[in-house]
């Protein structure tokens, strides 16, 4: 199988290259075997739909490649946390709530009580994995 042929089934998430290069994951390891940025017979409109992304999008990592090596490849949110994160003291006070007015509730109920007595708005599932950590 030439490097031109990788696709993301046959690839696990991370590892390392031939030349001992960390792989966050198979998208990343699949953009360099397809080499878009090296060869010019892969064009963005060609490497698109392989790598399911926009061309717009090859065109902009092809350039962070360029620039910056295999590590541009690398997903530049390493290391930050998440924008969905549910931030610490609603966590702990939906905790305390939990535990002090609604243990033997379902996370259903837990969380319509919670949304209607005291103003905090969160997911069943959120509800319910909070209610499994107290």
């Amino acid at each position: 199988m030439s490097t031109g042929d990788t696709t993301l089934g046959c690839l696990t998430s991370g590892g390392y290259d031939e030349s001992g290069h960390v792989y966050e994951s198979a998208r990343s390891a699949a953009r360099t075997g397809i080499g878009f940025a090296s060869r010019p017979a892969n064009h963005p409109q060609h490497a698109a739909p392989r790598l399911g992304i926009s061309t717009r999008q090859v065109r902009r990592i092809a350039k962070r490649y360029v620039s910056q090596g295999l590590g541009g490849l690398l997903s530049q949110q390493r290391g930050k946390a998440s924008n969905r994160k549910l931030a610490d003291a609603t966590r702990s006070l939906a905790v305390e709530l939990i535990a002090a007015h609604y243990p033997d509730f379902g996370p259903t109920l837990a969380r319509e009580k919670l949304a209607e007595r005291h103003g905090l708005h969160l997911s069943v599932e959120t509800t319910r994995q909070l209610m499994m950590q107290s």
